[in-house]
């Protein structure tokens, strides 16, 4: 039997893809909670609802539309609050670190992938995660901004309603 302290809480990221006329993946929604404060199966089950209907980059997804999106999860490690007495530039990894941005002004959060699909450097993943929470691209040097390091695994679905693959561990 288990408890309420037996369940596994984690960060989450639900992406939504639809394909284009050539196949190519088209971001059609994504949202998030990237700390544990619920269980990983209440988080996924909110967060799908979410990056469906409430993105507010696209409208919400018609019925009609499921059987073409692709989903993608993200499971995040307990995020690490990023001390500025250390280099921002040495501790964060491409392809292993996602990023989270925290200010009074706004938050951001960035997954893994997105620096190495961009081919980012550090500087070009902090400069874009600080314009994700709605900051000036050079935020992340402000004082009182909070910088966190995640790490994730990622499973895609390989068609819609199809197959799930591990497409990534952050951690390789």
């Amino acid at each position: 039997m288990s408890t309420k302290d037996d369940v596994q809480r984690a960060g989450v990221f639900v992406t939504l893809f639809s394909k284009d006329e050539v196949g190519k993946l088209r971001l059609r929604g994504c949202i998030g909670n990237p700390f544990p404060t619920s269980s990983l199966i209440d988080s996924l089950m909110n967060v799908s609802i979410k990056a469906a209907t409430e993105d507010p980059r696209f409208h919400p997804i018609a019925s009609n539309e499921f059987e073409h999106i692709i989903v993608e999860v993200s499971i995040l490690s307990i995020p690490i609050f990023l001390d500025r007495s250390r280099n921002f530039q040495e501790a964060i990894l491409i392809g292993k670190h996602g990023l989270i941005i925290e200010s009074a002004f706004g938050s951001g959060l960035l997954l893994p992938q997105v620096a190495r699909e961009n081919d980012w450097d550090t500087t070009n993943f902090l400069e874009n995660v600080c314009l994700k929470a709605g900051l000036d691209a050079q935020s992340w040097l402000a004082p009182d901004v909070r910088l966190y390091l995640f790490e994730t695994f990622t499973f895609r679905e390989i068609t819609p309603g199809g197959d799930i693959v591990l497409i990534g561990h952050s951690k390789e």
